[in-house]
């Protein structure tokens, strides 16, 4: 279930095209910087946009000249886990991984998961009560069920990525659950999760 509804995320989001993206992520970085969380953060994790996400550059580039701490995950392959790293300057100095991923180098300092006020998490799609489809490598799963973090999680998206219902994984001791986002943010809508 989980693959067809990726599939079918990925073809419509093949439809927007570069312009509509960024109005589209401009417009979802200007609702988002109007947000009391997102205003009264002093570390917001963010990420570089890959392909078709929502870009956060407009929100990052505000948040560092309003002097708030911006961090950007750095990806570790082997370990399969993830790291918020400090970022100064946006978008210079970010070092190109694998799959095109732009990550803060491996000099820039590490941010403790418990000082981090917003997670900005992107994902192929969401649903009014929290639940997020992301990729299928759970980067995002293992880094949110992690204990210490208490931050905010925001789910940012395009309005057509979102769908009626994300199957979303519990019960499975070998691997993470699937995380809920706390929040939602679209160019159209925000949706606050209902139960927890």
């Amino acid at each position: 279930m989980k693959a067809a509804l990726r599939v079918q995320l990925r073809t419509l989001l093949a439809t927007l095209t570069p312009a509509e993206v960024a109005a589209r992520s401009t417009v979802i970085c200007t609702r988002l910087l109007q947000s009391e969380p997102i205003a009264r953060a002093r570390c917001i994790l963010a990420y570089a946009a890959l392909g078709t996400e929502v870009d956060l550059g407009v929100l990052i580039s505000a948040a560092l000249d309003g002097g708030q701490r911006v961090s950007l995950p750095r990806i570790d392959w082997t370990a399969r886990t993830m790291v918020p790293a400090a970022i100064t300057d946006w978008p210079h100095g970010l070092a190109v991984t694998r799959h095109g991923l732009r990550e803060p180098p491996e000099h820039a300092p590490v941010v403790d998961a418990g000082a981090v006020d917003v997670v900005l998490v992107p994902g192929l799609g969401f649903d009014a009560d929290g639940g997020r489809l992301g990729r299928g490598a759970g980067f995002y799963d293992r880094f949110l069920s992690q204990p210490g973090l208490t931050a905010l999680v925001v789910g940012v998206a395009f309005d057509l990525q979102i769908v009626d219902q994300v199957p979303m994984r519990r019960d499975l001791p070998s691997v993470a659950p699937d995380a809920y986002v706390d929040e939602v943010y679209t160019e159209l809508r925000m949706f606050v999760r209902r139960s927890r």
